[in-house]
C-alpha cells in the first residue's frame, strides 16, 4: 500500500505543484517524514542491524563499536539512547534531517518542487534513507554544506562536511565540491575529456591505489575481502550510470534550447552550473564504481542535485504544452523504472512489504 500511494502521490505532486511555496513544500515533505519515522526494523536491509546497535548501545555502551562505525554516528546512538530505547528514536531522528536538508535545498534552489520530491522518491533516495542510514545523515549534511557554499559561506561548507564525515568517511571526498564554486568549474569539451583521461587513468591502477590506502588505512581492510571488491559488475551500477546520464543529456538538451527564454541572474546561473558539474562527475564517479562497488555511494553526494537541476530546465520551456507534456512523460518513465527494480530487484533496499513499528 505504501508503494501504490507513493506512486499515485508522486504522479499528481509533480504536475501540481509546479510553484514556490514555502508552506506546500513542508507540507509535501511530510509523507516521507512519517513512513520513515514509524517504520519496522524490516524496513530497509541495514534497518534491523542499525537497531540492533542502538539496543546495544543503550545497555552496554558504544565501545564494541568503535572500529565498525564512525564517531558521530555513535554519539547520536548514545545520546538518543540515554532518552529512550526505542530504536524508532533513532530513525525519527535521522529522517527530520534528511527530510530538513531536502527541504532546505528546495526551498533556495528549486523553481519546480513537486517534479524535484517525485524524482526523490523515483530515483530511489528515499529508498536509501530507510536502508543505509549513515549515508543518508552524510549526504543530507553535505547538502546543508552546499547551501552554505552557494551562498560564499566556506567555513560552514568546510564544517559541515567534516561533520558528515563523521557519519560516513566517505562524505570527505566532497570537499572538492568547494574547488568546482570557486573556481567555477563549467562542463566543457576539455574538462569532459580531462575526466574521461583520469578515469581511464583510474581504473587501470585501481588495484595498486587501493592496496596503497589499505597500508595507511587499514581501517578500510574490510571491504577488500567484502562484495564491493568481488571484481563483479553490479546491474545497480550499469542502471545508475545509464539514468543518470539519460536525464543529464535531457537537461542538457532543454538548456540549450531555452537558455534565452528566462534571464534569472547570474548567481543562479553559476548554481545551475554548479549543479551540472556535479552531476557529471558523479556520473564519471559512478563509471569508477565499476571497478570498486562502494563509489557508487561516494556518487551519490554528487548525483542527488539532479533534483534541481532538471526539473528547472523544465521551468524554462515557454511554451506550456510542451513543459507540462515533459513532465507528464518524465514522470510516468520515472515511475516504470522505479517499478522495474522493485518487481525484479526488490533485494536491493529491501523496503517493501512496508510494516509500521508497532507491527
Amino acid at each position: 500500500m505504501m508503494m501504490l500511494f507513493f506512486l499515485l502521490y508522486c504522479f499528481f505532486i509533480s504536475i501540481l505543484f509546479r510553484k514556490k511555496s514555502n508552506f506546500s513544500l513542508l507540507i509535501s515533505l511530510l509523507p516521507f517524514f512519517l513512513f520513515g519515522s514509524l517504520r519496522h526494523f524490516s524496513v530497509g536491509n541495514d534497518s534491523i542491524e542499525y537497531a540492533r546497535v542502538y539496543q546495544i548501545i543503550s545497555s552496554s555502551g558504544s565501545d564494541i563499536f568503535k572500529q565498525r562505525y564512525e564517531l558521530g554516528f555513535l554519539k547520536l546512538n548514545e545520546i538518543l539512547s540515554s532518552i529512550s530505547n526505542s530504536y524508532t528514536l533513532l530513525f525519527i531522528v535521522t529522517m527530520a534531517i534528511t527530510v530538513y536538508a531536502l527541504y532546505v535545498m528546495l526551498r533556495d534552489y528549486s523553481l519546480m518542487p513537486g517534479m524535484a520530491i517525485s524524482m526523490y522518491f523515483l530515483l530511489r533516495y528515499y529508498d536509501m534513507s530507510l536502508n543505509v542510514m549513515r549515508l543518508s545523515i552524510a549526504i543530507a549534511l553535505t547538502i546543508l554544506a552546499t547551501c552554505q557554499l552557494l551562498k560564499n559561506k566556506r567555513s560552514s561548507f568546510i564544517l559541515l562536511v567534516i561533520l558528515a564525515s563523521m557519519f560516513h568517511r566517505t562524505a570527505l571526498i566532497y570537499l572538492i565540491a568547494i574547488f568546482i564554486w570557486n573556481f567555477k568549474v563549467k562542463i566543457s569539451k576539455k574538462i569532459l575529456l580531462l575526466l574521461c583521461g583520469s578515469v581511464s587513468i583510474l581504473l587501470v591502477i585501481f588495484d595498486f591505489l587501493i592496496k596503497v590506502v589499505v597500508k595507511f588505512f587499514p581501517i578500510y581492510s574490510y571491504y577488500l575481502n567484502s562484495v564491493y571488491y568481488d571484481g563483479n559488475i553490479r546491474l545497480a551500477t550499469i542502471f545508475n550510470i545509464v539514468t543518470f546520464t539519460f536525464l543529464t543529456l535531457l537537461s542538457y538538451m532543454i538548456f540549450k534550447r531555452n537558455k534565452s527564454e528566462i534571464n534569472r541572474g547570474a548567481q543562479f546561473k553559476e548554481v545551475e552550473n554548479f549543479c551540472l558539474t556535479t552531476i557529471v562527475l558523479g556520473i564519471f564517479i559512478s563509471i569508477v564504481s565499476i571497478k570498486f562497488n562502494l563509489f557508487d555511494r561516494v556518487a551519490d553526494y554528487f548525483l542527488i542535485y539532479i533534483l534541481i537541476y532538471l526539473p528547472n530546465q523544465i521551468t524554462k520551456i515557454k511554451n506550456t504544452y510542451i513543459s507540462i507534456l515533459i513532465t507528464y512523460s518524465l514522470c510516468i518513465s520515472l515511475i516504470l523504472y522505479y517499478l522495474i527494480i522493485i518487481i525484479y530487484r526488490p533485494e536491493w533496499n529491501k523496503v517493501y512489504p512496508y510494516l509500521f513499528y508497532w507491527q
